[in-house]
């Protein structure tokens, strides 16, 4: 409370511009000046304090109210050194100095959490790039696969340098992954053949032999007979073939037509661009690439031997003992 008293008495003197003959130094110090004010300002919503003593809306300055986000998220903001600091603590106060702008379920998505602050804020960044490195900046916040893929559905749109892709991809080989003989196997929603989407959950209760591959594949197509051979034995166990095809959105049709040509049966599911729900948990860089998991949903093997390969009957054998 005192910190609050004390700059709104001392914020319209305390700060007299120089210039000097560089008008490009001036308007660059000038940015620099601003923001420094604001990140102390905001310093106050992180610095402990016992309870009751936290400041109300009405007893925050005019200073706070007036700060309009769109004019400190313009490009100039990654100049300073603690720009995304303090875009991140202004976000955290927003509920308090500025709450008359939202609505209530806004304010109650502010106050959840960072990461649903995002859908409230992100309308209000003035520039892409800042965008973006905001949601960089949340990524340490991510602990599981699944909490990672998720936010990368909702927020991977807003990265939009390669250095951002980077830095989030990147991070997801830090995350512990379940795609370990025994674990449950990380599962999976993708479209069939008529849109409706399947995911391997929906299979529990039987064994479930995944065939990952891509129409341009040549020896994942190689694999295609001996698929169909090992299928038409099983018919009428326990057990569900699926493919998921990682070819390119774009190439749908050609993913249609294929099937339909080498008479594939069982599941058949199209991962398009969204190929990395399956190739990230499951550590996959090259196709084809075959997985088995049994009836509770346990991985057997997160890359199982392939129909062409005398080893995959004994084990198809054992899961369905």
């Amino acid at each position: 409370m005192k910190f609050v008293a004390l700059l709104s008495s001392s914020i319209k003197n305390s700060f007299e511009p120089k210039f000097t003959a560089n008008k490009t130094f001036d308007a660059a110090f000038a940015n620099l000046r601003r923001l420094d004010v604001i990140q102390n300002a905001f310093m106050v919503f992180i610095l402990p304090r016992a309870v009751g003593n936290h400041p109300s809306p009405e007893d925050f300055p005019a200073f706070y109210r007036n700060i309009d986000l769109w004019s400190i998220t313009g490009d100039e903001l990654l100049d300073h050194p603690y720009g995304m600091r303090i875009l991140q603590m202004l976000i955290m106060a927003l509920p308090q100095t500025h709450s008359s702008k939202f609505t209530e379920e806004q304010i109650r998505e502010l106050r959840r959490s960072a990461e649903s602050a995002l859908d409230v804020v992100m309308p209000m960044i003035q520039s892409e790039v800042v965008r973006g490195e905001l949601v960089v900046s949340l990524i340490a916040r991510l602990d599981t696969l699944e909490g990672y893929l998720d936010f990368e559905r909702r927020y991977g749109q807003y990265l939009v340098t390669p250095g951002q892709q980077e830095q989030f991809r990147a991070h997801v080989k830090n995350i512990p992954t379940r795609n370990e003989t025994g674990q449950q196997a990380m599962d999976f929603r993708f479209p069939d053949m008529e849109g409706v989407e399947r995911a391997l959950s929906d299979f529990r209760g039987k064994v479930v032999y995944i065939d990952v591959w891509a129409t341009w594949c040549g020896p994942c197509l190689g694999e295609v007979p001996y698929l169909i051979e090992l299928e038409a034995e099983y018919r009428g166990r326990d057990v569900v073939f699926m493919g998921v095809s990682v070819d390119k959105s774009r190439d749908h049709g050609k993913w249609l037509e294929m099937v339909a040509e080498k008479g594939l049966h069982g599941i058949q599911l199209f991962a398009g661009d969204r190929a990395k729900e399956i190739q990230d948990p499951y550590g996959i860089t090259g196709i084809p690439r075959f997985i088995l998991v049994d009836k509770a949903g346990n991985l057997i093997a997160g890359d199982a031997p392939r129909p062409s390969s005398r080893a995959i009957r004994p084990m198809l054998d054992k899961a369905l003992e």
